[in-house]
């Protein structure tokens, strides 16, 4: 991997195993930019070539990890995975499969052994109407209550969880600088790889909607122009002659914010400076586009009740 990235192992505690992020200067990274090539392969068993390419693998770890920061800043309100609400099913069958220690699957999950074992194997997913399979059980009553007691487990997990996951992250993605427009007198930059956000499914729009440019996003308050005069854009265009580069975007999540996220206009993130780079060396910095004023950003909303 290029200096400064790493991958992060992170102790989950009983009865999970480890989370593993790719990191960049001792952070972890959300919408990971490296190419396949750069990536190192995970803990034997965690993943099988033939099932789950490896370019699939820590993006899947980077949202199982947001969606446990959201969780846990959810984890009082009444839609706190849910059982009854079917968008709960998936993400607490994928927690299972992907963070159970071995010795412990085997209580809970239909097909233990990891991705190579599940990829050869059946009902290890849910398919029509069939939502609990994936579940230890021999029915669909047997299974449902197998995954209400891995629920249980979950909350007790979130009980104890304090410190165990990293609130301060990054986002990094690559850019592309679009025509200078003279009459905006900016460059449009345009994401291209890496930007993705997990869906709205797995995110609960608790930290993020679906993707940073979109109009209801937390995120939609990225950098999406570069402002330079004519003279100071051709020497951007030198810094970048390819116009493609790589935004940094520091983020935090604060515990003290975390029980009171409660309607659309809060948001439990703190925004550093987001600055874009020419190389995914991160070492020559092309414009530093200072603090993100989310506070500005969150009067412009309609303040409503997220929980309902």
């Amino acid at each position: 991997m290029p200096d400064g990235f790493t991958v992060m192992e992170i102790p989950l505690g009983e009865p999970f195993s480890t989370l593993e992020l790719i990191a960049w200067n001792g952070r972890p990274i959300i919408g990971t930019p490296l190419k396949r090539e750069f990536l190192p392969p995970p803990h034997p068993g965690r993943y099988d070539a033939s099932n789950q390419p490896i370019r699939e693998f820590y993006p899947r770890q980077a949202r199982y990890y947001l969606t446990l920061l959201n969780a846990m800043a959810v984890r009082d309100a009444p839609d706190f995975l849910r059982t009854t609400e079917g968008r709960s099913l998936p993400i607490l069958l994928g927690l299972a499969q992907t963070f159970l220690a071995p010795a412990h699957e085997a209580r809970f999950v239909n097909c233990p052994g990891g991705w190579a074992a599940r990829a050869r194997a059946k009902n290890c997913y849910p398919r029509g109407d069939e939502v609990f399979l994936g579940w230890k059980g021999s029915n669909e009553f047997a299974r449902e209550d197998t995954m209400n007691a891995f629920n249980e487990v979950l909350r007790t997990w979130f009980e104890r969880a304090d410190g165990r996951l990293p609130m301060r992250f990054w986002h990094i993605y690559q850019v592309r600088l679009g025509d200078y427009d003279s009459n905006a007198v900016s460059f449009p930059v345009l994401p291209t790889v890496g930007y993705e956000l997990p869906d709205g499914d797995f995110m609960r729009h608790r930290l993020f909607s679906s993707q940073p440019w979109s109009a209801n996003a937390h995120t939609h308050w990225y950098p999406k122009a570069l402002k330079a005069d004519r003279e100071r854009a051709k020497g951007y265009l030198r810094q970048m002659p390819e116009r493609t580069g790589y935004m940094v975007v520091p983020l935090a999540v604060s515990k003290e914010d975390l029980s009171d996220l409660r309607r659309w206009s809060d948001t439990p993130l703190h925004v550093g400076r987001a600055k874009l780079y020419s190389s995914l060396a991160l070492d020559r910095l092309v414009h530093d586009f200072g603090q993100i004023d989310v506070a500005a950003w969150q009067r412009t909303q309609v303040d409503r009740p997220i929980l309902e």
